[in-house]
């Protein structure tokens, strides 16, 4: 059945309606402060229009509407909290207006070419933010870090438990130490993240002391829930690696790789003090191993290995943040990458 023979056949819609074959639900997006927290009106909204009960998704500047028998999208333009809205089912035709009274509250001000003109208040439906870990101690996972040295990236995941739409604006390392910690995110993620119920998210984060002590920073992440925690606590003990020391990341073995950022070539020169087995895998930003590039016995002294930007299958991967572990048979250390197409 077409929308038109839909609306034609509801009791509840005037002759004028029937004339413009339309219902409308509208939203509005702006950037609002309330209580210290950082909201956006994307997300799925609820309410009564007129005789029915209708659902609006929001992302970004497009909405989409659902209710019993009905649906229509459409865009929006914003000033401040106050929006502009037009349906793509009449031409692009402005069919009303909509202020966010608050962060969980929508005023939508409809003129006729709806079917349900008049004042209507719709009421988002909350998502559920939750992370994981909570708070991560990098000397509890790998020991003590050398300064100079880089920790494996760690892993964090959101996810929306709730109904609603999570949407997170940043994320953001802060505090005293936030220079000696480094947050990873695609290159290609662009905030605000829009996340779906029972979605997951990721990010990363690695330890890479530049001085000796005790490091403690925070993970700051805006988002449009009610839930905490926003801020995670990360820590990390760095020591001065010496001969006699033995520091999991202790390093003697002296490595860079050249050019970087590169594209898709580069080569990674490394010096050792000894005789040993080396072995280097490259990994993406998930820890997921891309390839082994060596895995062999070498002398004392300088070598060269180039990685030409494949995986193990032979297929050019994208580009983004890679990283290199070389791995001796006393110590290894992590470098980063960058390959720009």
């Amino acid at each position: 059945m077409t929308i038109n023979k839909m609306l034609c056949n509801s009791k509840a819609v005037t002759s004028k309606a029937k004339k413009k074959i339309m219902f409308v639900i509208v939203l509005c997006m702006l950037f609002f402060q309330l209580t210290g927290q950082y909201h956006e009106p994307i997300g799925i909204w609820e309410g009564a229009m007129g005789p029915l009960h209708a659902v609006v998704r929001v992302s970004l500047t497009v909405w989409n509407l659902e209710a019993p028998g009905f649906t229509d999208s459409g865009t929006y333009e914003m000033d401040g909290n106050f929006g502009l809205f037009y349906s793509d089912m009449l031409g692009g035709e402005l069919i009303g207006t909509g202020l966010l009274i608050d962060a969980n509250t929508l005023q939508l001000n409809l003129n006729e070419t709806s079917i349900a003109p008049g004042i209507h208040t719709l009421i988002r439906v909350q998502p559920s933010f939750m992370i994981h870990p909570q708070t991560l101690d990098f000397t509890a996972v790998f020991g003590d870090i050398a300064v100079g040295a880089t920790s494996p990236f760690c892993t964090f995941q959101i996810t929306n438990t709730g109904p609603g739409i999570l949407v997170v604006s940043s994320i953001k390392i802060i505090d005293q130490d936030q220079y000696e910690f480094i947050l990873n995110l695609d290159p290609e993620d662009v905030f605000p993240w829009i996340i779906n119920s029972e979605s997951t998210r990721e990010f990363s984060v690695a330890f890479s002391p530049s001085s000796e002590g005790l490091k403690q920073t925070s993970i700051n992440i805006s988002h449009n829930s009610n839930d905490s925690p926003s801020i995670v606590q990360i820590s990390g003990n760095a020591t001065v690696s010496d001969n006699n020391h033995n520091d999991f990341f202790a390093i003697t073995v002296q490595s860079e790789n050249y050019p970087n950022p590169f594209n898709p070539n580069t080569t990674i020169g490394f010096t050792l003090p000894e005789p040993t087995n080396v072995q280097i895998n490259i990994y993406n930003t998930r820890s997921q191993k891309i390839k082994t590039l060596v895995n062999e016995h070498y002398v004392q002294g300088y070598h060269r290995v180039a990685w030409d930007g494949t995986n193990e299958q032979g297929q050019f991967v994208s580009s983004g943040v890679y990283f290199y572990r070389l791995q001796t048979e006393k110590e290894h250390l992590i470098k980063r990458m960058l390959l720009l197409k």
